[in-house]
């Protein structure tokens, strides 16, 4: 550890630790993506940066990963909790401003249609778009960025501060880790992962964001959002009975299967791609191995080895000393580890570096292997097990991110709702669902648009997911797994249709017919809806992997 903190007072003294905005790193990778860059704008960029002693964010990256994959990672990173967040706000805002004009929240059906889409729908979603790529022009978080803060045009310099990352990462609050199919063979990045594993205050500061997991996100929103402007109209229902209206239901909105096909496909396609790359980046993980990485210059090799080396070795570490002292008249003595005040001068050293390995096999002292197994171990333990406790496994989806996905059936919602189903008289869209009255309608068709109907959405993404699984395992050819998912999310999204209107019609006859069996049916129906967003989200079975501290596994290789 002396070695970071020596590095860490040089790059103080040289005024090598600039910090970057958020909007100084997507715009950089977004110049990177479109244009040559020429040395003179990066000598301007890194003069311009703000020096520092401590950032929020060090973005660990592979400068072998496409640079626009790493520009939306980064704004997933920064920006999807504003976007989720904003957009809603923007749907509470355009609910107002429509209420307000209207007079009424029944009166607010009488406007035209375009006007309900555009202030319910198509609004929320612009902002949503807006500020998920470009949220973060807002943010206050500091970042270090290696391609912009490190001077690329004077090579002294550049030298410099790159020997000066392990003491970045070590005065980084958290770590963003953008991780592709070369992050775990690139040897740098592997030694920010050291440095972090090492001088990291806290085991979750770091948070790894997969590149494909932007995309895949985007296009499932999109894909989501152009099927809500198909919404269909409201039909007229047969209300003889409580059988004829909920048949009535059944014969008007449910969709043929093969109409889902259209979805179904595209959706297939980025299904597969997820369940092939997140099952990559958990086996690069649980076979991890140091040894293994790549370098660009294999005159690095050595020396970043040796560092990592430096950095687990307990042989190197700072020896302690016992003063009884610390507490006066009472005999308790204080443990000290001799690092200096500075961290830097004046340290004893038990032994030297140079020694250390004459000597290694006669002490207690791990040996370089085991040194180096430790590091894996960390890889191959907690941090896998830190992102399958935010992600799961690959056949998994994070709620938070199902809701995503869901957010334009709530927009659309909104739609139906106020605009009462299409209708420019609540009254008669009251009277012809069976309702006594408009408040009551109104207020039973606010707790299915904008409650159950998009809970029934997040059931898709992860049985698409299971549907992709089960078609890589049945058939090993690329084109006939797009095939039989395709049909198989066709037929999930045919049944989550049958399934949702039945409900829909049970929820209906519970609120505007009640009796002891309808209502029955209706409450069994939602324990099994929301039974199933528990089975799927909530019962996750993670593997019992080793969360071995880096201390416990020295002491079990001692």
């Amino acid at each position: 550890m002396q070695a970071v903190w020596k590095k860490a007072a040089f790059a103080k003294e040289r005024g090598l630790f600039r910090a970057a905005t958020a909007a100084d790193v997507t715009w950089h990778l977004c110049k990177l993506t479109c244009l040559s860059l020429d040395p003179s704008y990066h000598h301007s960029i890194y003069d311009s940066l703000t020096k520092v002693s401590k950032v929020d964010v060090f973005v660990s990256h592979s400068w072998s990963c496409p640079v626009w994959r790493k520009g939306l990672a980064v704004c997933h990173y920064l920006n999807l909790d504003s976007a989720l967040a904003s957009s809603f706000l923007a749907s509470i805002v355009a609910v107002s401003v429509l209420v307000l004009h209207a007079g009424s929240f029944s009166a607010v059906a009488l406007l035209p249609p375009g006007a309900l889409l555009g202030w319910l729908l198509f609004w929320p979603l612009s902002v949503f778009f807006l500020m998920y790529l470009f949220g973060h022009v807002l943010a206050g978080k500091s970042f270090w960025f290696d391609h912009i803060c490190v001077d690329q045009a004077d090579l002294e310099i550049k030298s410099q501060t790159l020997q000066a990352i392990p003491a970045f990462v070590a005065h980084s609050t958290e770590m963003l880790a953008l991780w592709d199919e070369t992050y775990s063979q690139r040897l740098w990045c592997n030694y920010e992962l050291a440095v972090h594993a090492k001088t990291a205050e806290r085991a979750e500061a770091i948070t790894v964001v997969p590149t494909w997991m932007p995309l895949w996100t985007l296009c499932w929103f999109a894909m989501t959002a152009s099927l809500c402007v198909f919404n269909v109209q409201a039909a007229v229902l047969d209300k003889e009975s409580r059988v004829s209206l909920l048949v009535s239901m059944i014969r008007n909105y449910v969709v043929p299967p093969y109409a889902f096909l259209f979805a179904s496909v595209p959706l297939s396609w980025f299904s597969l791609e997820k369940l092939k790359r997140h099952k990559s980046m958990l086996d690069e993980m649980a076979l991890f191995d140091f040894g293994n990485a790549k370098c660009t210059l294999e005159t690095d090799r050595h020396e970043i080895e040796e560092q990592v080396l430096c950095l687990f070795d307990e042989a190197l570490a700072p020896p302690i000393r016992v003063a009884f002292d610390g507490l006066e008249g009472s005999g308790v003595p204080k443990l000290e580890h001799m690092d200096g005040a500075d961290g830097v001068e004046g340290a004893d050293v038990a032994l030297l570096a140079e020694a250390i390995h004459e000597i290694r096999h006669v002490t207690s002292y791990p040996s370089r292997g085991e040194v180096i197994q430790c590091f894996n171990a960390y890889v191959r333990g907690p941090l896998r097990d830190s992102v399958l406790k935010a992600m799961g496994n690959e056949n998994q989806i994070p709620m938070k991110l199902s809701m995503v996905l869901s957010f334009p059936f709530w927009f659309t919602g909104l739609v139906s709702v106020f605009g009462c189903d299409g209708r420019t008289d609540c009254m008669t869209s009251a009277s012809a669902w069976g309702y006594t009255s408009v408040p009551q309608y109104m207020a039973a068709n606010a707790v299915w648009e904008l409650l159950v109907s998009p809970t029934f959405l997040m059931l898709v993404p992860p049985l698409m997911l299971r549907a992709g699984q089960f078609a890589e395992e049945a058939v090993s050819d690329q084109m006939w797994q797009l095939v039989l998912v395709s049909v198989l999310g066709a037929m999930i999204f045919w049944i989550l249709d049958v399934f949702a209107t039945v409900q829909w019609g049970l929820f209906i006859l519970a609120v505007a017919k009640p009796s002891p069996i309808w209502l029955a049916g209706a409450i069994f129906g939602f324990i099994l809806l929301f039974g199933s967003i528990w089975l799927l989200y909530f019962s996750k079975d993670l593997p019992h992997s080793s969360q071995r501290s880096l201390a416990n596994c020295f002491r079990e290789s001692m």
